[in-house]
């Protein structure tokens, strides 16, 4: 069987589903000999990829969420000679005839009106009817859809309920080297370069309106008023400057943090495990996670974690974090305090966390996928 996957996420920037399609393709392909694999990925992708003699690489011009991916794509899919395409997003041609599989990280778009704002009028339209009308139309035609977490499942059920039926939910995995040690030179060299304070709370993503980040700033601004031991902590930001980021900023004025706030931008994989164990904890308070990466990876580094009480971070957490209220400032405030102060409470939670990281194996992940494709076929 030849199948097509549409793995245009991996790309020369770095994303949350860039990094599922590529962790999982790795272990995906060389466990599946007995099939052929057609990856088509952006022509930025420029990372070693190990191809083995069952998989083809096929560079593509245009970005996945195109006007190309719903026509001209259709035809570069078909001369693979393929039988079933993947898309690891939902977004797929409109009348190809290859059976579709789409992978549904998050359904932010439909659910927050908010997601496509900051642009200019009549794009933001564009992108809401986009959205809108085709989201729901890949994921009712595919013959199987993929959520990466029961919550992201329960999102698909009610928004598009034709395809409750055909939803399974395949946990994403975890990259073992998240939790790999980093030798103090080299934490040294990160440290003296990025010039990290001795004590903050760390958040790595996008400056999405799900991320909240102007909450989160706010209850840390509220938290470090109200605890003289506190006075001394910084947040740092890891963050893509996307349009939102001047919310960020605005926020950070606001309340006169700007000299206990540190915002970066794209780090490697190394340096973000250096930020990971120099951190005293991992604030996520963010909404409408269809997963939650960064609560996987701060717990394989031994970081203890706030995450909200939302969307797929307490499945995702299973027990293992410190969880509350997104829209709760004080709650939010108070449980920054604890994680940060409570030494027995920060034990506990590291040692939960790294139970819990054991759950999400990309082996796991990859047999399951293969199960469904010669399920399918």
């Amino acid at each position: 069987m030849r199948i097509a996957i549409d793995a245009r996420y991996l790309s020369g920037e770095f994303s949350g589903i860039g990094t599922y399609s590529e962790s999982l393709l790795k272990r995906l392909v060389p466990a599946d000999p007995d099939n052929q694999y057609c990856i088509f990925v952006h022509e930025s992708f420029d990372r070693d990829f190990d191809v083995r003699d069952n998989a083809e690489i096929i560079p593509c011009a245009a970005r996945p969420l195109s006007f190309y991916t719903l026509s001209g794509f259709r035809r570069a899919a078909r001369e693979t000679g393929a039988d079933l395409l993947h898309s690891f997003f939902p977004v797929t041609p409109l009348f190809t005839r290859l059976p579709t599989i789409v992978t549904v990280h998050d359904l932010q778009p439909l659910q927050m009106p908010e997601f496509t704002a900051r642009r200019f009028y009549l794009l933001r339209k564009a992108y809401d009817v986009f959205y809108r009308w085709i989201y729901p139309r890949s994921i009712k035609r595919a013959k199987y859809v993929v959520a990466v977490s029961h919550s992201t499942r329960r999102a698909i059920a009610e928004l598009v309920p034709e395809a409750r039926a055909n939803t399974t939910v395949i946990y994403s995995g975890l990259d073992p080297s998240c939790g790999a040690p980093v030798d103090e030179n080299t934490e040294g060299q990160v440290q003296e370069k990025y010039e990290l304070p001795d004590r903050y709370v760390l958040y790595l993503g996008s400056t999405r309106p799900n991320k909240n980040l102007p909450n989160m700033i706010q209850a840390f601004s509220r938290m470090r008023e109200r605890h003289e031991d506190m006075k001394d902590l910084y947040f740092v930001l890891v963050v893509s400057a996307d349009r939102f980021f001047e919310d960020c900023r605005r926020a950070i004025r606001k309340h006169r943090l700007q000299k206990r706030m540190r915002v970066y931008q794209q780090i490697s994989e190394t340096e973000k495990r250096c930020f990971y164990a120099r951190a005293s904890a991992l604030f996520f308070a963010t909404k409408n996670e269809g997963f939650g990466l960064p609560l996987l990876e701060a717990q394989a580094c031994g970081l203890p974690v706030l995450a909200a009480n939302h969307g797929a971070l307490p499945e995702i957490a299973h027990g293992s974090a410190l969880l509350t209220d997104p829209d709760d400032l004080a709650d939010m405030s108070r449980k920054l305090h604890a994680i940060v102060s409570d030494a027995a409470l920060r034990q506990r939670l590291i040692n939960a966390g790294r139970s819990n990281v054991a759950r999400f194996q990309w082996e796991k992940t990859a047999e399951q996928i293969r199960q469904m494709y010669h399920y399918l076929m």
